[in-house]
Order: structure tokens, then C-alpha cells, then sequence
């Protein structure tokens, strides 16, 4: 059997550990970084370490994700509120879904349908609350 010595486990936790921290984003996601319950901007797409600590949470967001405008600057996808480039044709209260991002704001369009739909916790497809 091999003798490895200490230092030989520690490097191996450490490999481990950090091969864990590492994500990896195609084009059309973005994580939303949150730190202390505000939005400070968007990571991705590529490779990207997330390292632990502080308040900081990273929210997965895609191109298509549907939300409802709360302002004429801020939408609510999944629970947390997201700036967009504001137009003249999207109000208050409408539905939309995203089709771009910025370095600090989501680019949207108006969602055809403006139902509400209920998202499934389980594998996330939706439902219409009709």
C-alpha cells in the first residue's frame, strides 16, 4: 500500500474543495450576486469560482425566465428584484421574460402571455393558475 504523507491529504482536500467552488455558465445564464439582500450585478457567463462567506448569495438566472414589473426600472423573477432597461411599452403589473443581459441590468420584452403561472418546486415547469 501507498505511505502518503499529511501534506499529501491536505493538497487533495484542497483540489477537492475547489473543484467544488467551480461553475460553469453557457451564454444565456447569469448568476444575479446579492449581497445583504441588494443587487450589486451579474457574473457569467464562462468559468467562475464561488467562494464562500460573507452575505453574499449568487441567484442562477436564464434567458427566458418570466417575471412581473414591479417599477418602471425593477422586475421580479423568482422572488428577487432585478433592474431592467425600462420601455416606454412594458407598465407596471406586466408580465415579461428575459432575452438579454447587461453588466447591471436584464434586458426584457413584454411576455404575450400576462396569466399567472404557478412553478412547480420539484423540476420547475409551469402551470397556469387559470
Amino acid at each position: 500500500m501507498l505511505d502518503l504523507g499529511p501534506s499529501t491529504y491536505v493538497l487533495i482536500f484542497l483540489a477537492i474543495y475547489i473543484f467544488a467552488k467551480i461553475k460553469i455558465l453557457p451564454d444565456q445564464q447569469r448568476f444575479a450576486v446579492i449581497v445583504l439582500g441588494r443587487f450589486q450585478k451579474f457574473k457569467g457567463p464562462g468559468i467562475l469560482v464561488k467562494w464562500p462567506g460573507g452575505e453574499v448569495l449568487w441567484v442562477k438566472i436564464s434567458v427566458g425566465d418570466r417575471g412581473e414589473v414591479l417599477t418602471p426600472g425593477w422586475v421580479r423573477i423568482r422572488d428577487r428584484d432585478f433592474p431592467f432597461k425600462p420601455d416606454n411599452s412594458i407598465k407596471v403589473g406586466n408580465f415579461v421574460r428575459i432575452i438579454g443581459f447587461t453588466e447591471d441590468k436584464l434586458i426584457v420584452a413584454y411576455d404575450n402571455n400576462q396569466q399567472r403561472l404557478m412553478v412547480c418546486e420539484n423540476c420547475g415547469h409551469e402551470n397556469s393558475l387559470t
